[in-house]
């Protein structure tokens, strides 16, 4: 039987390609031939204009009509990069010879697959200009189309969007959502109630992980930082201080100004959760693989964001009982290092909760 996965695709984001690559592992271990749908949404003209008032509304218009100056990079260093990433792709991950977008008209590519699963991702947050009818593949017959951990990065739907989504998420089979919150809009826009589950990261083991890097060791320990907002001063302040009391090196992973770890793409970024002393960041997926890697970690508020995403986050460190983990400016003596042994419990029976999701969706005995 053949599965098609209709998630975001983006060959420039760590936690896009890798739930995407998980997802498909973990149904490939169910016994299923799986492809990623090419989903190239068009940008919405409709979604244009509302993020355009949010900004102009949230003060913020300014800093994208006049945005910081930025380090221009050299074309070799952005070479290496989209290599990583592209070379990721095309070894890790089966994507349909096709595409589909908003222009497209043909849909007979449906009858080729017993099932379509939407997910995993933000794959229905309306700010984002990409998001479309598109997501919820209303293109194939209600039987086949199961959400699994889908996001939709917001806490609340506008009165603008309901209908759209309503239609949407009562013509899935099966839905299962990755936040709590998300959980909450399904259920006051259908009155269903529908399970969280893990997000595709964690449906592998560390040793399945570690299967895609390389063997070795880094020579020297090191602190990394993966940061999608603009730390603070004071946050800066203490992620140096730590390194140096504790005579830690600093990578960091997404930042203009460390090029070597820059150019990482998403099977270099395996390797340094794996090999990293620490890890600080404001990133859902670092916080999941400084789990999966069972890193000692510490998250931060996500700055400089239209709305927050924090949600997911907040739903991650209280279903592992790690909200100890979030960062406190007023108290800033306290202990990083973290037992596993209750981690690796709960981590254990999400996953088989999750995976008996798909099982029951996908109509496993």
């Amino acid at each position: 039987m053949k599965i098609c996965i209709s998630t975001i695709t983006d060959y420039n984001n760590y936690g896009n390609r890798l739930q995407n690559y998980a997802l498909q592992k973990a149904l490939e271990s169910l016994g299923f031939e799986v492809e990623s749908l090419k989903n190239f949404s068009l940008v919405d003209n409709r979604n244009f204009i509302r993020k355009t008032m949010d900004l102009l509304q949230s003060g913020k218009m300014l800093d994208r009509v006049l945005p910081k100056r930025k380090l221009k990079l050299p074309e070799e260093v952005v070479s290496i990069r989209k290599q990583n990433f592209a070379d990721f792709t095309n070894d890790f991950i089966n994507e349909t010879s096709f595409k589909v977008d908003q222009t497209t008209t043909n849909f007979d590519f449906e009858k080729n697959y017993d099932y379509f699963i939407v997910g995993s991702d933000q794959v229905w947050n309306p700010q984002f200009q990409r998001f479309s009818k598109l997501d919820f593949v209303p293109y194939a017959e209600k039987k086949k189309r199961i959400s699994y951990a889908a996001s939709f990065g917001v806490s609340s739907i506008s009165d603008v969007e309901k209908d759209m989504y309503i239609q949407g998420l009562n013509g899935m089979e099966e839905i299962s959502v990755r936040e709590e919150n998300g959980a909450s809009i399904v259920k006051s826009l259908t009155g269903k109630e529908v399970p969280v589950v893990l997000d595709p990261t964690f449906l592998l083991k560390k040793e399945e992980w570690g299967g895609l890097i390389d063997d070795y060791e880094s020579d020297k320990k090191f602190l990394l930082t993966y940061f999608l907002g603009r730390p603070s001063e004071i946050e800066r302040k203490y992620i140096n201080d730590y390194a140096e009391v504790n005579n830690l090196s600093v990578k960091h992973l997404n930042n203009s100004g460390d090029l070597d770890t820059w150019t990482s793409g998403p099977k270099e970024f395996i390797q340094l959760f794996s090999q990293a002393t620490t890890i600080f960041t404001d990133s859902f997926h670092a916080c999941a693989f400084s789990l999966i890697f069972e890193k000692p970690f510490i998250v931060f508020d996500r700055h400089d964001h239209l709305n927050s995403m924090n949600s997911r986050i907040d739903t991650l460190l209280k279903t592992f009982n790690l909200n100890d983990r979030k960062f406190d400016a007023n108290n800033l003596e306290f202990d990083i290092i973290k037992d596993y042994d209750n981690m690796r419990l709960i981590l254990e029976h999400e996953r088989e909760k999750s995976f008996s999701f798909l099982k029951k969706a996908l109509n496993i005995n």
